[in-house]
């Protein structure tokens, strides 16, 4: 994933074609080789995004704190080892501001610093880009955090993959009221029964 001050680096060497070290092979009469390349993240990366609302605003004098409603339990990437990822908000306008955008989990759940519309309120959409890769399948429900919905989009249509994850407290409530209910003097009460299972 490139910062906006990047560019992406080209090919180079044996990479910008195969033919070379094909030949090599071939002169050293090594047994025939396969040569296998995996892009990986250079492709997958770019085709996702991660939608967050704004839950909260801190303006300061040296930039404003935006927090949102993810982060680390949906992409522990910036936390674990510092990875970049581009934050833009999806409706653009107003002036820019020196932002650190944090997540909602207690600990420095950091995403990154970008610059942000100053009129941002809470409630607006961000757009945390190029996480097509070791994202999603990096999640987890930490913190008791929901996983995200995946979407798809192309032009103007969109299609649900994978629905979102509930919360804890969605689960077993209609259970915990039956399993509590009063019993009669001297019955023996059984434990509440809860279902944590996740869509």
């Amino acid at each position: 994933m490139l910062r906006a001050s990047e560019k992406r680096p080209a090919l180079a060497g044996p990479f910008a074609s195969p033919a070379p070290a094909a030949s090599r092979v071939g002169a050293a009469e090594l047994e025939p080789a396969a040569l296998e390349f995996e892009p990986g993240r250079s492709i997958v990366a770019h085709a996702g995004s991660t939608i967050y609302e704004v839950l909260a605003i801190k303006r300061r004098g040296d930039g404003n704190i935006v927090v949102v409603d993810g982060g680390m339990a949906d992409n522990p990437r910036p936390m674990l080892y510092g990875s970049y990822h581009h934050i833009v908000p999806v409706v653009a306008g107003g002036s820019l501001r020196p932002t650190t955008v944090f997540g909602r989990a207690c600990e420095s759940d950091y995403i990154g610093r970008v610059a942000l519309p100053e009129t941002l309120e809470r409630g607006d959409l961000l757009a945390d880009c190029t996480t097509g890769a070791y994202t999603y399948s990096m999640a987890s429900n930490y913190n008791a955090f929901p996983t995200p919905a995946v979407v798809a989009v192309c032009g103007d249509e969109h299609e649900l993959w994978r629905i979102g994850g509930r919360r804890y407290s969605e689960y077993g409530r209609a259970r915990l009221s039956t399993a509590t209910r009063e019993e009669p003097p001297g019955a023996e009460r059984a434990p509440p029964e809860f279902e944590f299972t996740y869509a």
